[in-house]
């Protein structure tokens, strides 16, 4: 897809430390004139589902997926489950965990859709996620199921700061993008599964 020099479209993807739920973006740093798109993913995890192709994060993760990950490959004795008592179905917290590959295309339907939008709409941004989350008992019985052996887990308190749930408002990006999420959790784990079984990795 071409653009002209008068049609460039801006794709800002804001990162993981970003995404709480009273995130606020800075618009005033973007020229609402232009067609700027702020694309706000969630908790993006999985992996090329090829498996040759993953993440290797560089600092300490934090995140669910990155620690099962590392308790998967003995580099953590166990993973750590801060709060058994949310208010959720089973009581651990809820995120929402959108597949790599449903991310990438949510930003080329975001660039697509840039083609059409009238000038008064030159500015958008969309949250990509699903739109219901994920418990960590979920996760974790995913991880379980896709590795094929139980995952080690410690119980703890709720951390300071946490919310028991945290998803994605979809809706614009379902309405104007015509995009949703098409990849489930378990192929989530599975993808994450295969990469860590023997995987080029891609440090972040």
């Amino acid at each position: 897809m071409a653009f002209s020099n008068n049609n460039i479209v801006n794709i800002i993807a804001k990162p993981i430390q970003h995404q709480q739920s009273l995130y606020k973006p800075p618009i005033q740093q973007y020229d609402l004139r232009s067609s700027n798109i702020i694309v706000v993913p969630r908790s993006a995890v999985g992996c090329e589902p090829s498996g040759t192709l993953g993440e290797d994060p560089r600092q300490k993760p934090t995140n669910l997926f990155p620690v099962v990950t590392q308790v998967l490959k003995s580099e953590r004795p166990a993973l750590d489950v801060f709060g058994s008592d949310w208010e959720t179905c089973d009581g651990t917290a809820v995120r929402d965990y959108i597949h790599v590959v449903d991310l990438a295309r949510g930003h080329i339907a975001a660039l697509a859709a840039a083609e059409e939008r009238p000038a008064e709409m030159a500015f958008r941004a969309y949250n990509l996620g699903t739109g219901r989350g994920s418990t960590v008992n979920q996760v974790v019985e995913s991880m379980d199921k896709a590795a094929g052996r139980p995952i080690p887990v410690r119980m703890a308190g709720r951390r300071e700061g946490d919310v028991g749930v945290c998803v994605a408002d979809t809706g614009r990006a379902e309405r104007e993008l015509g995009w949703r999420t098409g990849m489930s959790l378990d192929e989530c784990a599975r993808d994450t599964w295969r990469c860590i079984r023997g995987a080029v990795v891609v440090g972040v």
